[in-house]
């Protein structure tokens, strides 16, 4: 131990130990510049930040071991293998300065102080450990895996549909969005023409990337699923390569205010360099949103760290997702429940991760990119209201705050503060329900907030953006805030907290109340408050720096208050025209139960779906009735009913190719009951624009009218209102030719040849004609001038031993005429086979057709001109082909051996 200041070195470390939590923060009060915490009371100092202070309770010099991270401490020294290290510096080094100091260590990436290195164990501890300037060095992974496959879009559960009906000018305006990961499909017709240049795209194109950039902002073109958050928000993309922050440089020119990571690592409890710098990133640029995904390993248990072993929890995929000032997603179904894949908390420190839930039954990918487009909702609402852009604390805040409270009461280790709420969010900003202000060091901070009678749920939400906390330390919260509501009645009510204790039980207990000394976001709820002022009161304890931003978004819900979320006049049922759709409301009635009704005719008659609904659940699935009409429900609670707006009950619509010819193009579609008409859209312009409205099934157009060749066709009821729109389809890809579509021959055994032809359609026919070889010559052999079908058929029974050639022609009013490519078939009734051809090729293919083919071989055989078998081949269907060997010019003979006995011939074989 260390008793006199005279013994430290300033670029040595040193261990401190306090003998209690209370003396620790007195020490650090002092703005000692801690390198890492070891545990409450124990930490790493540098000897010239001690030397200004007393001498704590306990001092000892430290060897280099405590820069290692959890999953190197067990390493051997003897390891030889080699891998890839993040290194954390004091103060950043230039690559040549950095090279000169590890010889023979490749250097992979520098970014300002945090470097990629590759060596092995030894080197690493032998040169790297030793120098003063490295504060860190983890066995971080590098390797980024997207986490989702397969694209579940659906905007209501997080009533993200309902903001859209509500604010239908809100689409992400000036708003910019980098998806971090491979490229996205920029020429995809729900994306397209929103491309900005990031220099820094992946040269992979990825399906994964084009969804997670469609859920985010696709404009909906190609069908409803196609449709996402934030229509107009422009995308760049960023390579995943490389799994730090961009440079700052890239953000500002590009305007970036949002960046989504739909992508994990694995499973790393520990707060890394990647963490400390997305930490850094945002108190560099305070507006810029970083959105990850939970992570698929929701069963898995971390093998490292505090949570070690215990499966379910703790399972988050990377150590960047331990980062206080970023937004961490995981995933729920329709019902808010939680789902068993979403990677779950809590971080490694014991925070409440993830932050968020939203809808996903396929990968927390989709989750997080949902929350990625309503931040940039919030962003353009924000620009318009008040000017310039939210900090993230902020966004933070109204997300947290307007997320539906889904789990365990209060915040859990599995969903977080809750489920998306995107319009719940948007509320709290559009009404002024939100405080931004800054508190210095142990000081308070008060706010009233004025509460009316007849509400409950007064839920408040402080997050401010903390100072990058030291990699590697065991806490990684630095200023800490608290947050406490005193009521009008001078009860004093304090946040939600977990116990973040490792073990299973711990983790899945209900949240209680109490101080929260780990977490940047504090929340409180009163439940049932009583009208009057309250006060919000925010202290600061103990402060790294001088003063700490804080933002704060409350809300409350209204008594006797009921609302429907879905469906809007904006919403087809079912969601996507298919599958099943709940309706979705939120009560706030005494009465808890209701009676669910539909009417198709106007209101006029109601007809009941479900009776005794409990209103509190908000949900109901309902399988739609196969009909296309225009429809209303209701919720009849007591003498009260709460009616829909009217909205639509379609499926959309398949429309087919007629014909494609090289001047037009004909599209038809089945009649849907209930449509007085259809709207035709075509693609133009990165949008789906009207071309016509038709109340017949089909359209003809010039070709050379459309630049593009993608079209949807949409039901149109009485009074305008549309049915959902088809899905866009590209008619120069559906293999139509100009109105023949197939036309076939196929041999009827002992009958005759059996001709087959299908017509794209009927219209401007006038006439469909068989026609059959003879000579030179074609003859008519049927004439079809019944058109009621597109499909023809004719057996000819009269055709000729051997080939028979036959074609289509298609005649039409205007008297033009359509001829189609010969096809043929063999009909054999008097011979037994057919040999051809004969003369052949030394080398080519034989071709045998058989009259009658039966189950048992039929053998064939060749022999030379003075009878020596030359080979054999087993015949083992009606038609065989089989090669010539090279053998020399000649007149051969040949048998075929049948259970009737032997049928034989010659073949010439020529050069």
């Amino acid at each position: 131990m260390i008793s006199s200041k005279s013994l430290l070195s300033d670029s040595a470390y040193y261990v401190v130990e306090f003998e209690n939590e209370e003396e620790a923060k007195q020490y650090l009060a002092k703005k000692t510049l801690i390198v890492r915490h070891l545990n409450s009371s124990t930490f790493i100092v540098r000897g010239e930040d001690v030397k200004n202070l007393p001498i704590p309770h306990s001092l000892f010099k430290a060897n280099d071991l405590w820069k290692l991270s959890d999953n190197l401490v067990g390493l051997s020294e003897g390891k030889n293998k080699r891998n890839v290290y993040t290194l954390k510096l004091r103060y950043p080094l230039h690559q040549e300065v950095l090279t000169s100091l590890l010889p023979e260590i490749k250097i992979r990436d520098v970014r300002n102080n945090a470097v990629l290195i590759e060596c092995s164990y030894d080197q690493l501890r032998n040169t790297v450990l030793p120098l003063s300037n490295v504060v860190y060095v983890g066995l971080e992974s590098q390797q980024a895996r997207t986490e989702s496959r397969v694209l579940d879009l659906n905007l209501a559960p997080n009533t993200i549909s309902y903001l859209h009906h509500q604010l239908p000018d809100l689409l992400g305006n000036g708003i910019t969005v980098s998806v971090k990961e491979e490229t996205y499909n920029r020429n995809d017709i729900d994306l397209e023409g929103r491309y900005i240049e990031s220099g820094l795209q992946s040269a992979t194109q990825d399906l994964h990337a084009t969804e997670m950039a469609t859920i985010i902002g696709g404009e909906g073109n190609s069908f409803i699923t196609g449709k996402g958050v934030a229509r107009e928000v422009r995308f760049t993309s960023s390579s995943f390569a490389v799994l730090s922050p961009d440079p700052l440089s890239t953000y500002n020119a590009l305007d970036i205010t949002v960046q989504n990571h739909s992508y994990g690592t694995q499973v790393e409890n520990i707060y890394g360099a990647l963490a400390e710098a997305f930490d850094q990133n945002v108190k560099q640029i305070p507006y810029l949103l970083h959105v990850f995904s939970s992570g698929n390993d929701g069963a898995l248990a971390s093998t490292t760290g505090a949570y070690s072993g215990i499966a379910g929890f703790a399972n988050l995929t990377g150590n960047f997702k331990m980062s206080k000032n970023t937004l961490t997603v995981g995933s729920v179904d329709t019902l808010g429940r939680a789902i068993s894949f979403s990677s779950k908390g809590p971080a490694y420190d014991g925070r409440i991760k993830p932050e968020l839930v939203s809808y996903s039954m396929v990968g927390s990918s989709n989750s997080a990119a949902l929350v990625s487009g309503v931040a940039g909702l919030l962003q353009q609402a924000y620009k318009e209201k008040v000017g310039g852009l939210p900090s993230v604390a902020l966004q933070k805040a109204l997300l947290i705050n307007g997320a539906q409270d889904v789990g365990n009461v209060g915040p859990d280790f599995k969903t977080g503060y809750g489920n998306l709420d995107a319009w719940y969010s948007m509320q709290m900003l559009q009404k002024d329900q939100f405080i931004e202000q800054t508190v210095n060091e142990f000081e308070t901070s008060i706010h009233q907030l004025t509460i009316p009678d007849n509400v409950r749920n007064l839920k408040i939400t402080l997050v401010w953006d903390d100072v990058p906390g030291q990699v590697n330390s065991s806490v990684a919260l630095v200023n800490d805030l608290d947050l406490t509501i005193e009521t009008p009645s001078t009860q004093f009510v304090y946040p939600w907290i977990l116990d973040s204790s490792p073990s299973l039980s711990a983790l899945e207990k209900n949240a209680t109340r109490g101080e929260d000394h780990l977490n940047n976001i504090e929340q409180v709820l009163v439940e049932q408050p009583e009208a009057g002022i309250y006060k919000i009161i925010v202290k600061a304890n103990m402060l790294a720096t001088n003063a700490q931003a804080y933002s704060i978004a409350y809300s409350w819900d209204e008594e006797e208050n009921f609302n429907w979320f879905y469906p809007t006049a904006s919403d087809n049922m079912p969601y996507n025209g298919e599958a099943g759709t709940y309706f979705q409301w939120k009560s706030t009635l005494v009465q808890g139960s209701g009676k669910l009704e539909l009417s198709m005719d106007g209101g006029n008659t109601w007809q009941l779906i479900k009776d005794n609904v409990d209103l509190s659940t908000g949900l109901l699935r309902w399988k739609t009735p196969d009909v296309n009409t225009l429809a209303q429900a209701r919720m009849v609670v007591g003498t009260e009913a709460y009616e829909t707006d009217v909205f639509t009950i379609s499926q959309p619509i398949i429309p087919k190719v007629g014909f494609n010819c090289q001047d037009s193009v004909l599209l038809k579609w089945d009649k849907v009951n209930g449509a007085n008409s259809y709207r035709v859209k075509y693609y133009n312009n990165s949008r789906m624009e009207d071309y016509l409205l038709t109340s017949d099934t089909s359209f003809i157009f010039n070709e050379t009218q459309s630049i593009k060749t993608y079209f949807a066709i949409q039901p149109v009821f009485e009074n305008g209102e549309v049915g959902i729109q088809g899905y866009a389809f590209d008619y120069d890809l559906q293999e139509i030719a100009c109105y023949l579509r197939s036309f076939y021959a196929q041999l009827e055994p002992n009958e005759g040849i059996n001709l087959f032809a299908e017509v794209g359609t009927s219209y401007g026919i006038s006439r469909v004609v068989f026609q059959r070889q003879e000579g030179d010559e074609f003859i008519d052999i049927e004439i079809n001038t019944s058109l009621e079908s597109n499909n023809f058929s004719f057996l000819d029974t009269s055709p000729r031993q051997g080939l028979n050639n036959y074609r289509l022609v298609l005649y039409f009013i205007n008297g033009e005429q359509l001829v189609s490519e010969v096809v043929g078939d063999y009909f054999l009734t008097t011979i037994p086979f057919l040999v051809f051809p004969n003369p052949i090729s030394a080398g080519a293919d034989l071709q045998i057709i058989a009259k009658q083919f039966k189950t048992s071989p039929q053998v064939f055989t060749l022999y030379n001109g003075n009878g020596m078998k030359l080979f054999t081949y087993d015949l083992l269907s009606d038609r065989e082909s089989l090669q010539i060997p090279f053998l020399p010019p000649g007149i051969y003979l040949f048998s075929i051996q049948t259970e009737e006995g032997f049928n034989r011939g010659k073949i010439l074989i020529t050069q």
